[in-house]
């Protein structure tokens, strides 16, 4: 069986408010709709994603290996509807820039002038963050553009990291 998007969101809604009536508020449908979804999406996937413990439910294992991948589904959602509306408002869209302090605050001004005089338009978000956050950024889910404080220099049989301008 295949889920549909309305079955991840209701599943992805019971999980975040922890309970039946809460998703329903936050999706602001009927306790028995959302009762009724999941026990359906549950009778399709031909498995339990929650228990019923004392009235609760408690999610299974299974339901919290496949929550991971809900909650991907829905920030890539999120990301679309954010081009969307980028595109509707801007035509052009937004730029996202991390840069550690050294190169943050020489090379990257410079760079951002010359994109934003070549389109006039766009939107530039720009932060200077410390190496770990820039690290933590280039993993997280969402695109980035990264101005790294080293450069890659290759000499035959030696490789190594050094400063730029060094």
């Amino acid at each position: 069986m295949r889920l549909n998007l309305r079955q991840l969101e209701v599943f992805r809604a019971i999980m975040i408010t922890g309970s039946i009536s809460g998703a329903a508020r936050l999706l602001s449908v009927s306790q028995p709709a959302i009762s009724r979804l999941l026990a359906y999406t549950e009778d399709r996937l031909e498995l339990r994603l929650f228990e019923r413990v004392r009235g609760r439910i408690q999610p299974t294992p299974e339901a919290r290996r496949l929550f991971t991948e809900v909650d991907q589904v829905h920030q890539g959602v999120l990301r679309v509807n954010e081009l969307a509306e980028e595109l509707r408002e801007r035509g052009t869209g937004t730029v996202r820039i991390v840069a550690s302090p050294s190169v943050g605050q020489t090379m990257v001004p410079d760079a951002i002038a010359r994109l934003r005089g070549r389109f006039s338009d766009l939107r530039v978000e720009f932060e200077i963050l410390t190496l770990l956050e820039v690290i933590a950024k280039i993993t997280s889910a969402r695109p980035i553009s990264v101005f790294p404080c080293c450069r890659w220099t290759s000499r035959p049989f030696n490789r190594r990291w050094s400063r730029r301008g060094a």
